[in-house]
């Protein structure tokens, strides 16, 4: 790898060594490396890696493991021209398998000591035909969806648009060299890929990885012993004790929410365990690079029940108003209501999926979001639902979102999950599961009287059910099916 590499990441990883060559930059249970000690690690990577036959787009799937191996032979597979999959960890052997033949991956690393030709395995699939990727001249980087709309799908994205994506959700939070972020979420998916490392990388800042799973005390340690100032969590993870573990040692600043909506409660929750710290809620997709817009908490308390402004360079449009677009703009074929996203930081498509990416991407620089929702007149974005859980109730279209937030505004409700359920002979109704809040003893008949009280008679739930806990996918969003 040369001293100016020609991956648009690299050159970030190699411009934070200058600006921070010394102390430590990023760290996990196992190790603390400096920019310059972590970028001498990825030479030497690269090299091994080239020495064992791996070429400029091949498709390479990477473990993404959480800790500095996976920065090591992340950045390494980039410096080379690689096309990288991120692999979850938690996939069996025979997941990995299966999307490895379905791609037609030529290798896969294993992350962790050693030399790399060693952790590297030449794919089954490599020797057949490879199907037509698309040549860009730069990497690519192929992030998993997650799920939540139908079977998994890798997003192809041009490294430099993620690079972007990155550096425009760190303006939007106001990211510095100055912040540590505690690395929360899983490296493979796209949140934690790029609104966590490449910002922070991209920002000259600090990462720490946490032991996983980590409890709440752990975690308080950790924030305590290495001055966290930022960190992200989805909703659910956010229980009274995991609230007071932030708050140890004063050093954290900002709480970024994303993956669900937040209830009134949590945020009441946040607002008196965390006084000193701003919260801050995002709104994207995969698809989308993945951010879209920022909530702050500093700024737009203005406007609660937003997810806040567009980021730099994106717009946002109600599907009405796409007419106003001009051509295409009368052509797009979007459900009512559905909103839409202008945006430079958008995917090429699904790999291997063209029926699916033209559903997806209608027009050039266009993203169907798949979410319900408004955009104020003050440019501020309100999402109301998915397009895909709509309850069809004799007709009507019901979003389950919308009486979720009925739901969590109920006392002792701690979360809700609204599907919907087939009655023999009359179709879909809504249905719902709740759990509630630590030493609340939720009534279901009781809660159903309050939501009768707030919805139309078609939005009631058939039946409520209290449960321990709500089924997630593999980064923390509600399993709707």
């Amino acid at each position: 790898m040369s001293s100016a590499s020609s991956s648009a990441i690299v050159g970030v990883l190699e411009r934070a060594a200058e600006l921070r060559p010394d102390g430590w930059a990023v760290r996990d249970p196992g190790a603390a490396r400096s920019y310059p000690d972590l970028l001498a690690l990825v030479r030497r990577e690269a090299a091994d890696l080239a020495a064992a036959g791996l070429r400029p787009g091949g498709l390479l799937m990477v473990e993404a493991v959480h800790g500095v191996d996976y920065l090591v032979s992340y950045f390494a597979a980039l410096s080379l021209g690689c096309h990288l999959v991120p692999c979850d960890p938690a996939a069996t052997e025979a997941e990995t398998r299966r999307e490895s033949e379905r791609y037609g991956v030529g290798f896969t690393l294993r992350c962790g000591p050693g030399r790399a030709g060693a952790r590297l395995t030449r794919a089954p699939a490599a020797d057949r035909p490879q199907a037509e990727r698309p040549h860009t001249g730069e990497p690519l980087v192929l992030l998993p969806t997650s799920g939540t709309g139908g079977l998994p799908k890798r997003a192809v994205h041009r490294e430099s648009r993620l690079l972007a994506n990155a550096v425009a959700h760190a303006g939007s939070v106001g990211l510095c060299p100055d912040d540590v972020c505690l690395v929360s979420l899983s490296p493979a998916f796209g949140y934690c890929h790029t609104a966590q490392i490449l910002a922070t990388v991209a920002s000259g800042g600090r990462l720490v990885f946490p032991p996983r799973p980590a409890l709440p005390g752990e975690l308080g340690r950790i924030i305590e012993e290495h001055g966290v100032t930022t960190t992200t969590m989805v909703p659910h993870q956010l229980g009274g004790p995991m609230l007071r573990a932030l708050g140890r040692g004063g050093s954290l600043r900002q709480l970024v929410l994303g993956g669900s909506p937040v209830g009134a409660a949590l945020a009441r929750s946040v607002a008196e365990l965390l006084p000193q710290v701003e919260m801050v809620q995002t709104w994207g997709m995969t698809e989308a690079g993945p951010r879209l817009t920022t909530w702050r908490g500093g700024r737009d308390r203005e406007h609660p029940g937003s997810v806040g402004l567009p980021l730099e360079g994106v717009r946002i449009i109600a599907a009405d108003d796409l007419g106003r677009l001009g051509p295409p703009g009368p052509d797009i074929r979007v459900h009512p209501g559905e909103l839409v996203a202008l945006t430079p930081y958008l995917m090429l498509g699904y790999l291997d999926s063209p029926e699916e990416t033209e559903a997806a991407l209608p027009a050039p620089g266009l993203l169907r979001t798949g979410d319900l929702g408004r955009v104020d007149p003050d440019g501020y974005v309100h999402v109301t639902g998915r397009v895909k859980n709509l309850i069809d109730v004799g007709g009507k279209k019901v979003a389950p979102e919308e009486i979720e937030s009925v739901i969590l505004a109920v006392p002792g409700v701690a979360e809700a999950r609204v599907y919907a359920e087939e009655v023999p002979g009359r179709g879909e109704r809504p249905a719902a599961q709740l759990v509630a809040a630590p030493g609340v003893d939720l009534d279901p008949v009781r809660v159903g009287e309050l939501l009768r009280s707030q919805l139309a008679r078609h939005k009631w739930p058939g039946r409520i059910d209290v449960v321990d806990h709500l089924d997630r996918t593999t980064n923390g969003k509600v399993r709707r099916w």
